[in-house]
Formats: structure tokens, sequence, C-alpha cells
């Protein structure tokens, strides 16, 4: 998908983003109606070896690296009915930069102290033993998610399994942690390509627009002019997956910041995207395509979500 041209200058190559984004989004909310669908609950494979898990829609996959240490966490996530469940696979990855002095590597003390971690800023810890994946689960209760964590270590990982929630634990947050399955024979849906936007709910669909969104950043530089109002639960942003780092990029030494006016609708999707500043060689639709895989809960006023517009960043910088 193109928005312009790279031989644009860039204040006509920005006009050109935001037009053509106008036209794309325009035929998105269009088809709105027909990717949004009310939870069907299926069990996936996971790509990640003898994982098979249950989720109310197609989720959206990534990975996430920390700094200096010999792991690499997969995320997949999905929205269902103002919850995200999510699963990440924890495992080893050897490749540590060669900028860190000293680095951590994949262990058991690795694990223990990700334990620590999650018990020191959790408000209720449990222990027991899953006789069904012959494993010892932990978790930990926090007021706006809940943490199982799987040890896993004899296959040289751990998985964790959350579900980020505005209230008590559910009957069908249970099943999802009780759909996990680890083994040569587990079953499940086969996926080729994992979702590029998290599925919304459909009961609860509306547009963001001047009567209900609000805008959390006043001073955002966008073409339209949003009430503001102070939302009980504000916006909750789970995941934001990275940018992609442009080949093309790189090669010319373009480093800079993308930043994004993007609509946070009450459904549990992402809206329209504004482009309040690019950047040439493909880093603006690498930006937005970033921001359209993000996940969150909605910003709610009593019992009602809301839609909310925030400004998103995305910083390029190269090492």
């Amino acid at each position: 998908m193109s928005f312009g041209c790279l031989e644009l200058d860039g204040g006509l190559m920005l006009k050109r983003i935001q037009t053509a984004s106008c036209v794309v989004l325009f035929l998105i909310c269009i088809s709105f109606d027909r990717a949004l669908a009310n939870p069907d609950w299926q069990n996936y494979l996971l790509e990640e070896k003898e994982i098979s898990v249950s989720f109310p829609h197609l989720p959206i996959r990534f990975n996430s690296f920390e700094a200096c240490v010999e792991k690499e966490t997969v995320h997949y996530l999905a929205y269902a009915n103002d919850r995200v469940y999510e699963i990440r696979v924890i495992q080893r990855w050897p490749r540590i930069s060669h900028l860190c002095r000293s680095s951590k590597q994949f262990d058991n003390r690795l694990f223990e102290e990700r334990i620590v971690s999650l018990k020191s800023e959790s408000e209720k810890h449990a222990i027991f033993a899953d006789l069904m994946l012959e494993r010892s689960v932990d978790r930990f209760v926090y007021p706006t998610k809940a943490v199982w964590v799987v040890n896993d270590l004899k296959n040289k990982r751990w998985i964790e399994l959350v579900v980020h929630k505005r209230s008590d634990i559910s009957q069908v947050d249970d099943e999802f942690v009780r759909s996990l399955r680890i083994g040569k024979k587990v079953g499940g849906l086969t996926v080729k390509e994992w979702a590029t936007q998290i599925s919304g709910s459909k009961e609860s669909l509306t547009v963001a627009n001047e009567d209900n969104a609000v805008r959390l950043n006043s001073n955002a530089d966008s073409p339209k002019n949003v009430v503001s109002t102070n939302a009980k639960d504000p916006l909750l942003i789970i995941a934001k997956p990275r940018a992609v780092y442009t080949e093309a990029a790189r090669k010319e030494g373009v480093q800079g910041t993308v930043r994004l006016n993007v609509h946070f609708l009450p459904n549990g999707t992402i809206g329209e995207i504004d482009v309040i500043q690019g950047l040439p060689f493909g880093l603006t639709e690498a930006a937005i395509a970033a921001a359209r895989r993000m996940v969150f809960l909605p910003a709610r006023e009593g019992e009602k979500s809301i839609a909310v517009i925030d400004e998103v960043e995305y910083k390029f910088q190269m090492y």
C-alpha cells in the first residue's frame, strides 16, 4: 500500500500520505461490520513448538526483546467483551548485542527473578499443580490483569497467560487458561498468517466523532476538534508492537519521530489514524502499520465504553 511518492518534497508528501490514508480508512470503515464478530472461541496451534490455546478471535502475533537479556518473548493477543486475552512464550534468544557490557543468561535464575517481580506487585498469589499440564502454575492477580505462569523450563521456556480486565476473573477467563495444552499431540487450527489488527466486539461498534470521543492530548496538531471530557476508566494500552525500520531508511540514514493521532474505538479496535509528523522512505507507513496492531482496553464513562483520540509516537534511531 502506497501513501505517497519519495520524490515529492516533505510537505507535499505528507499531504499525499494523509489523503491516501483517508481513502483507505474510509474503505476499512465500510468493511467494519464484516470484520467484527461475536467471540468465536477456537483452539489455535502456536508457531512455538507443541503449544495450543483457545482465543475468541484470530490473534495478532509479535516478538519483543529485553536489552542484554538472553530471552525472546512471543506475544499472541485477542480482544473480546472488554477483555484482552494474551499468551506469552518466553524462550531463549542467544543474539545479545555487542554493545552490552554484561548480559543475563536464560536459566532457572531468570525464571525465579520473574516470579519474584510478579509477586512483589501482586495483590494475590497462589501456586497450584495443573494435572492436565503436569506442571506447576503460579497465579498473580492485579487490579487490571491476572497472570498465570506455567513452568516449562524442561523445554527451555516458560509460558504466561494474561487476562487484561477491569472486573473480577470470570468463568470465561478460567476457560481461556484451562484451554492451554502442551505436548506432542496437541490439536488446533494451523494459521498461515496471524491477524494484522485486533478484531473488536460487534455489539459495541461506534465511530469516534465530536460527540463521543475524548481527546487526551489537547495540544495535538489535528484538523479535528473533539470535545474533552473525563473518562472514569481511562484508555489502557496493553501492547504497542514496534515499527519496522525499513532498509531504504537505513541506507539513507533517516532518523527521527513519526507522530500520529490514533482513534481508539469503544469496541477495542483501532480506527482512523491522522499523520501529524511523518518521515520518508517508508517510515510513516511502517508507523501506521504498527499503530494498527496496538492492543488496548477502551476508555469508559460509567459502564459505557467511549472513543478516545491519543497521540502516539514511533522513534526511529540508528545505533
